[in-house]
């Protein structure tokens, strides 16, 4: 058996490296040069003096120099108080300052006066993105969305990093894939595609998407960041290293540096033994057991000499849980020579391996040895031991073990009282039998036995509850 540790914060820069994504701004389309990041659709006329200012402040805020930018919104909100651009992009440069309230006013100024205005209902579900009204966001994603007839790849990306946050990944892949469909070199939408697929353990498939993204922005810093964190899960250490190195290369933005330069930190230092067990213990929880082969055995190889039987153990858990058996034997044969006062945990784990290895009579005698270590109390390897007796005929025996066993889980066993009730029921003993079987039934209605132990108390005349 193992125990959880607790788990460090993973970085936030999966939550907030697509904020870039979400802010858009929009110039004027009136025979000047205009920095947009999406398409408003639609030409607007207006006077010389307010095209000049919008224009002036779309490049300002391109060069992010926002309260320039803001100024010369405001000044030409002031010439056109019914400027939709004016006040959605004097409500970008409040959003890319961090100021969402404020953003929010300026935003809602233009539904206003535009209900239908794209820009600002996608700005609207970017500032209740970051506010995590994600049931808001979504509605006003939406709404964009509908303005343009359910074709615009960057707001698919956008509905889907709600979705992914809200735990909807079913929808957050629809939208990514939508996206990708309309726009196949968008790689923001390969980069979160490739998140949702981490946050839902698919590494593999998660490093294909984000290495697309990569390809189609090789200075795209989040993107290998992501693909760093992605090859850490799959525990491509070296890899790893070399994705955050890359992103440290092309990024811009100071504290995603400083993070990625504690992630490179965190690799490259060495860790304790008890670390590394640690980590190990967490991902058999997580059932990644390839990465927890690997934290054993670096636990092995870690200076000092405390867990090392333990690390031993448990490196052959992870590798039983991989089928390799005849090496998990080796391991739990090692743990056990390094602890020679007894090690019954390593002792059960071995005669578990040598069962599915067809040595019964090995099995046997880890398990007798397991329950002299622990002496005798080990409800485990009692059951274990049932189960090899009643394989070699000697019912009576059986019948002792799965008793014990029972005895000594304080009945937390519910499997025992199954196996208990087929030795009865090969005795002829079907009372005690349906005896057994029901109290298997009743302590583990969703056991992998159910359907066996219903159908056997149906044979003996008697209607399942």
């Amino acid at each position: 058996m193992v125990t959880s540790t607790p788990t460090g914060t993973r970085s936030n820069k999966w939550n907030t490296a697509i904020v870039s994504l979400l802010l858009s701004v929009v110039g004027v389309a009136v025979c000047a040069l205009l920095y947009t990041d999406e398409s408003v659709g639609a030409t607007r006329d207006y006077p010389p003096e307010v095209v000049y200012h919008l224009n002036k402040g779309s490049d300002l805020l391109k060069d992010g120099k926002l309260s320039a930018a803001k100024a010369e919104f405001e000044e030409a909100a002031k010439l056109e108080p019914k400027c939709p651009e004016a006040h959605n992009n004097m409500g970008l440069c409040y959003l890319r300052d961090g100021v969402l309230d404020k953003a929010a006013d300026c935003f809602r100024t233009a539904l206003k006066l535009e209900p239908l205005y794209m820009p600002s209902l996608n700005n609207m579900g970017s500032v209740m993105y970051r506010q995590r009204d994600y049931d808001e966001a979504v509605v006003f994603y939406q709404q964009a969305l509908s303005v343009t007839d359910n074709s615009d790849a960057e707001i698919h990306t956008n509905l889907g990093n709600v979705f992914r946050d809200k735990g909807d990944y079913a929808a957050a892949l629809d939208h990514y894939r939508q996206s990708i469909k309309l726009a196949p070199d968008h790689a923001p939408a390969y980069n979160n595609l490739g998140l949702a697929l981490y946050r839902m353990k698919r590494y593999d498939e998660a490093a294909v998407e984000v290495r697309k993204a990569v390809h189609l922005r090789p200075d795209y810093s989040e993107a290998h960041y992501n693909l760093g964190l992605i090859q850490e899960a799959l525990g491509n250490t070296p890899a790893a290293l070399a994705c955050f190195q890359n992103s440290l290369k092309h990024e811009t933005n100071q504290a995603y540096a400083d993070d990625t330069r504690k992630k490179i930190r965190e690799l490259t230092k060495p860790l304790s033994d008890d670390q590394h067990l640690a980590k190990g213990y967490d991902l058999l929880e997580d059932r990644q057991w390839r990465r927890a082969q690997s934290e054993f055995e670096q636990a092995i190889k870690a200076p000092g000499q405390q867990g090392k039987a333990i690390a031993w153990n448990n490196l052959g858990l992870a590798l039983a849980y991989q089928e390799r058996f005849p090496d998990a034997v080796t391991a739990y044969k090692t743990a056990i020579a390094k602890k020679p006062e007894g090690f019954p945990a390593a002792e059960y784990n071995l005669g578990q391996a040598l069962r599915m290895l067809g040595d019964n009579s090995g099995a046997e005698q880890a398990f007798r040895r397991a329950i002299k270590d622990a002496g005798g109390t080990h409800a485990l390897a009692h059951n274990a031991l049932g189960l090899m007796l009643k394989g070699k005929g000697d019912l009576q025996g059986a019948i002792k073990s799965y008793k014990l066993a029972i005895l000594q889980s304080g009945d937390t066993l519910p499997v025992v009282h199954y196996n208990l009730g087929i030795i009865l029921e090969k005795l002829d003993s079907s009372r005690d039998a349906v005896r057994e079987y029901k109290i298997y039934l009743s302590q583990a209605p969703q056991g992998l036995n159910v359907k066996q132990a219903r159908e056997r108390l149906k044979r003996l005349g008697i209607e399942a509850p």
